[in-house]
């Protein structure tokens, strides 16, 4: 299988918010990592990792994609568009870490900031 930008860069954002002894099971060289990834989807209560589970699975394509189903196939590619700006990525995240801090998250333009 062959990996685009967009799908790598997912990767390593799931790769991030997972566990460490998980982090070292996902290897670019292997030909199940789809269907690792699938299960990730499936038993992850975090949903900043489960959209960018699906977004991943969605640009493998063709039988990869059938491992998950939306249930509103447009809500999902709206999605998948918005995880691929790299700003939004981040956002997701700081938004993420000031909630299990306690702190408020505010914005500005779109952009976190901190304060």
């Amino acid at each position: 299988m062959q990996y685009d930008r967009q799908m790598v860069n997912l990767l390593l954002e799931i790769k991030r918010s997972l566990p460490a002894d998980q982090q070292a099971m996902i290897k670019l060289q292997d030909k199940d990592l789809p269907k690792w990834i699938a299960g990730i989807h499936q038993t992850t209560d975090d949903s900043v990792v489960r959209l960018m589970a699906e977004a991943f699975l969605e640009r493998a394509g063709g039988r990869w994609a059938k491992l998950i189903k939306p249930k509103d196939e447009s809500a999902a590619m709206k999605t998948v568009k918005d995880l691929f700006s790299r700003d939004s990525i981040k956002n997701l995240i700081a938004g993420k870490k000031a909630a299990e801090k306690g702190k408020s998250v505010k914005m500005y333009r779109g952009q976190t900031a901190e304060g």
